[in-house]
C-alpha cells in the first residue's frame, strides 16, 4: 500500500497528455463528455487518470453510467494500460450519487434501463482486471460510494464525507453493497492522510 501511495504523491495530472482521438474510439458517438481520460506521463502510459466531470456534482444519470462503463472497457482493451485512477474534476465533490431527477416520472421500462446501466457500471468497476484506485477529492455519498468502494485502493482528502444515507439512519444497507460490507467499516470511514491534488 505504501508503494501505491508513494506513486500517488508523484502524479501530475495537470500535465498529463490527452489521448489521441483514435484511441478513444470506444466512447459512444453521442459522448456527453461526463468522463475524461488522461495518461500520466510519470508511468509511461500505463496509468490512466479517469476524471468524472458531470456538473455540478457528478450525479449519475444513464449517460454518465454508460460512459464510465465504456471508459473502463476501453482501458481494459488498451494493452499499455495496467492501472486506472478515478477521481473528480471538481474539488470538493467526488460523486453525489444517483441523479434522482433522471428517474422522476419515468416509465417502468425507463427505470429498468437506468438500473441496468447502474448495475453494469458497478460490475465493470468491481470486476475489471486493471489495478484501480479511487482518489476521492471531495464528498462521496450514496450511490457514488459504489464507484469508490469498487476499487482496489481508496485515498481520501481530509474534511470530506463518505458513506450511505441508509447507514446513518440505521436502515439495512442495499444488497449491492453486501460484497463490500466485510471490507469496509460503514460507521467509521478510514482515510489516508495524503496530500494529493487532482483538480
Amino acid at each position: 500500500m505504501s508503494g501505491i501511495l508513494g506513486r500517488l504523491r508523484l502524479l501530475r495530472t495537470s500535465s498529463g497528455s490527452i489521448w489521441p482521438a483514435q484511441t478513444c474510439r470506444y466512447l459512444a458517438a453521442e459522448r456527453t463528455n461526463h468522463v475524461s481520460v488522461t495518461m500520466d506521463p510519470d508511468f509511461d502510459g500505463s496509468v490512466a487518470i479517469v476524471k468524472l466531470q458531470k456538473k455540478p456534482v457528478n450525479s449519475l444519470c444513464s449517460n454518465h453510467l454508460q460512459e464510465i462503463t465504456k471508459t473502463i472497457t476501453g482501458l481494459e482493451n488498451n494493452e499499455r494500460v495496467r492501472a486506472m485512477i478515478i477521481t473528480s474534476a471538481f474539488p470538493g465533490v467526488f460523486c453525489a450519487g444517483l441523479d434522482l431527477m433522471s428517474m422522476y416520472q419515468r416509465t417502468d421500462d425507463e427505470i429498468y434501463t437506468f438500473w441496468h446501466h447502474f448495475q453494469d457500471m458497478v460490475l465493470k468497476n468491481y470486476t475489471t482486471p486493471l489495478i484501480t484506485i479511487a482518489a476521492i477529492n471531495g464528498h462521496c455519498v450514496a450511490g457514488g460510494c459504489t464507484i469508490a468502494f469498487g476499487t482496489d485502493y481508496r485515498v481520501m482528502c481530509e474534511d470530506h464525507l463518505t458513506g450511505l444515507n441508509e447507514a446513518r439512519l440505521g436502515l439495512p444497507i442495499p444488497i449491492l453493497f453486501e460484497e463490500h460490507d466485510t471490507e469496509f467499516n460503514w460507521q467509521e470511514t478510514s482515510r489516508e492522510d495524503v496530500s494529493v491534488r487532482y483538480a
